[in-house]
């Protein structure tokens, strides 16, 4: 099965056709382990279906958690993309440059 036909079903029908699939596993493994099973391939093959159904039903768990965690919004509203930025604090003034000022007197003792 293709994941885009794994994808058109219900959960509950993925869940079913997973547990058929696990029990299939299990008996190609017991047919292989026999000697009795002819295309050994079919067991990676199953292996891998499982693991697609698995990962969609994970895909369905992760968004419905996602969706859940989104705000509420009214109808015709929509929600927001991103989350609002704080706002940047005011940068505060530039301080003056610094300059030497000298005393009349010291000026006049320098000399």
């Amino acid at each position: 099965m293709r994941a885009f036909e794994i994808r058109d079903l219900d959960s509950v029908e993925i869940v079913t056709k997973l547990e058929a699939a696990r029990k299939e596993m299990f008996n190609l493994r017991l047919s292989f382990y026999d000697g009795s099973l002819e295309d050994p391939n079919q067991i990676s093959r199953l292996r891998k279906e499982v693991a697609r159904m698995l990962t969609i039903l994970r895909e369905r768990e992760l968004a419905a958690e996602y969706v859940a965690s989104q705000p509420a919004t009214e109808p015709g509203e929509t929600a927001p993309s991103k989350p609002a930025r704080k706002p940047r604090k005011a940068a505060s003034e530039p301080a003056a440059p610094v300059t030497e000022v000298k005393d009349e007197e010291a000026a006049a003792d320098a000399e």
